[in-house]
């Protein structure tokens, strides 16, 4: 399984805030372009699906922590320029972060499953929602896979803990 990094858009241990533009600056390395005057040509794709595997390959190559960390709520201007906007399309660049989200969803109930069936016992102790990610995974969680990522998990988690807990009471009462 890969693992994702500990910030939103992968920060430098002394930066609190967001880089824009984080794809298109190569993580801050350089300042974001405008869209280009007079206007470059748009790129055209003959095979959309692949072309967007493709990218989101480079992305992972280049940014492979920044990769793990694109979860719903996303903004396009996080990760992506105008210049790269309007050159790339934002359909393509959309899909391409959609692609990634995806991805990272699977990784998160992978992961999940994983967890769950090493720390069954545990179930009782972090139902209660003031249990914070630090408290609930243990230190090489939090360092292999960042807040972010276990922020998702611990609600994913949560979320299956209580269906079960409900399946179980409706059992019960039915079984009465």
């Amino acid at each position: 399984m890969s693992k994702p990094s500990s910030a939103s858009v992968q920060l430098p241990k002394n930066q609190t805030t967001k880089i824009l533009a984080y794809f298109s600056t190569g993580g801050g390395e350089r300042e974001p372009r405008p869209a280009s005057v007079p206007r470059d040509s748009v790129i055209v794709r003959s095979n959309f699906e692949k072309d967007v595997q493709d990218y989101c390959t480079r992305l992972r190559i280049e940014h492979p922590k920044a990769c793990y960390t694109v979860f719903a709520g996303w903004d396009i201007r996080w990760y992506f320029d105008e210049y790269d906007f309007e050159r790339q399309g934002g359909r393509f660049l959309y899909t391409v972060l959609m692609t990634l989200m995806e991805e990272n969803g699977k990784r998160v109930v992978e992961f999940c499953q994983q967890w769950a069936e090493k720390n069954q016992s545990t179930f009782p102790d972090w139902a209660d929602p003031a249990f914070t990610v630090n408290k609930l995974f243990h230190a090489h969680d939090y360092e292999e896979y960042g807040p972010a990522f276990l922020g998702f998990a611990r609600e994913c988690l949560l979320d299956c803990y209580r269906k079960a807990r409900e399946e179980r009471l409706s059992e019960v009462t039915r079984s009465e």
